[in-house]
């Protein structure tokens, strides 16, 4: 289980031109506000939490991910979401692995995301 994800990349360049209609002052707004929002998700992401707020959290981590072309977080997420939702859900052990496997994601993606925001190819 959950290494679909790794098929997909980190960051797609051309996922967030399409979203913003290939404005790049749009699209590091964009970034700077899906970064900005890592630390109320992380708060969301508590293996010892409810299942079902991780999986909500999840699932707003996929959205957005989607529109700022982070594939790889959105794969992961979805996961997330399923494991959250299914029943039983994940024991508290397991939850923990997939919520740090999220969280290491979260890490790699907003460098990934950084340094575009930082650079001229958006």
């Amino acid at each position: 289980m959950m290494n679909g994800e790794t098929d997909l990349p980190l960051f797609d360049a051309r996922q967030l031109a399409a979203m913003t209609d290939g404005d790049s002052a749009l699209a590091a707004e964009v970034i700077a506000i899906f970064l900005d929002q890592f630390d109320l998700w992380r708060g969301g992401l508590d293996p010892l939490g409810a299942p079902k707020l991780w999986a909500d959290t999840a699932h707003t981590i996929k959205g957005a991910s989607l529109s700022v072309g982070a594939l790889r977080l959105a794969g992961l997420s979805a996961e997330i979401e399923r494991a959250g939702r299914s029943s039983p859900a994940p024991d508290p052990v397991e939850a923990k692995a997939m919520l740090e496997k999220m969280s290491r994601l979260m890490r790699e993606t907003a460098d990934a995301l950084s340094e575009a925001q930082g650079s001229a190819t958006l």
